[in-house]
């Protein structure tokens, strides 16, 4: 039953059957009947033209419980990944990119987490996959989680992975007074949630151990520096804009002028990218 609901796994997709396959396959495999009653899995298509409605009736005819929902037209992938968080309802929530895998084990690790426990933000680490990827299991007595009770000592270190939605799942109370419908637009409409989701709560966690491969070399379709350096500040603003939360902004502005953007200014300078072409 819906009050039962601890944990919502929803999976923004579009044209991307192979990856939502893979994608759905890590997740669906770590469920079973001691921890179905917990965990919701819904997948949002964007109006795939391609077989993602078969890839998911695949699951669905294995037995497993998904709920799927289908816009009318393609609607952009801002909206999608809202709607992940408005059709939630867990008490937790990880919008989980399609293109991305749980590995086995972090699950049941992430429950023994948020169970009985009032967090703001559960970060999970990550590691980087290729289309090769070879499932390697962890072991979930051996992860480490570390709680956060000073918010700036989070901060600290997510820092700008603030931004990545599949490492970040956060408390359904984080929407109060946020309105998803304003970060459409911005490539960000996570964000304010995220950081909602620290401001509000005393406890915030990170999974230090590696439960999250992240797909790498796919990623683009919008403007890098736009999205991080004007759209990305200006949440940071809005979201710490009590004298004593100042300091928050300024840890993650700092890390990005000294690691994120020289990175990426050299990879736009040098390589090629995913991205949209930017006067950097």
């Amino acid at each position: 039953t819906m009050s039962e609901l601890l944990f919502s796994i929803a999976i923004p997709t579009y044209n991307r059957a192979d990856y939502l396959d893979r994608c759905l396959g890590s997740v669906c495999s770590q469920i079973n009947e001691d921890n179905r009653s917990l965990i919701e899995v819904i997948v949002s298509d964007n109006a795939s033209t391609d077989n993602t409605k078969e890839i998911v009736d695949k699951y669905l005819r294995e037995g497993h419980t998904i709920t799927y929902l289908r816009n009318s037209e393609n609607k952009g992938a801002d909206f999608n990944v809202a709607q992940c968080y408005q059709k939630a309802n867990g008490k937790y929530i990880l919008v989980l990119g399609d293109d991305d895998v749980l590995v086995k084990g972090a699950l049941n690790t992430v429950l023994d987490v948020i169970k009985n426990r009032n967090l703001g933000v559960v970060y999970l680490n990550h590691f980087s996959i290729l289309d090769t990827y070879e499932e390697k299991p962890v072991m979930a007595d051996k992860a480490v989680v570390i709680y956060y009770d000073q918010k700036k000592d989070f901060i600290k270190k997510v820092n700008y992975y603030t931004t990545f939605i599949s490492g970040n799942i956060i408390n359904r109370k984080a929407f109060a007074g946020i309105d998803l419908a304003k970060g459409i637009g911005t490539s960000l409409p996570q964000v304010p949630l995220i950081l909602n989701a620290i401001k509000l709560f005393d406890t915030n966690a990170v999974v230090d151990t590696n439960l999250l491969g992240m797909q790498t070399g796919n990623t683009g379709g919008y403007s890098l520096f736009k999205t991080f350096g004007v759209n990305y500040m200006s949440m940071l603003n809005e979201s710490f804009n009590e004298p004593s939360q100042k300091q928050y902004t300024g840890i993650i502005a700092n890390k990005m002028l000294l690691t994120f953007f020289p990175f990426w200014i050299y990879r736009f300078k040098n390589q090629h990218t995913f991205y949209d072409e930017e006067n950097i």
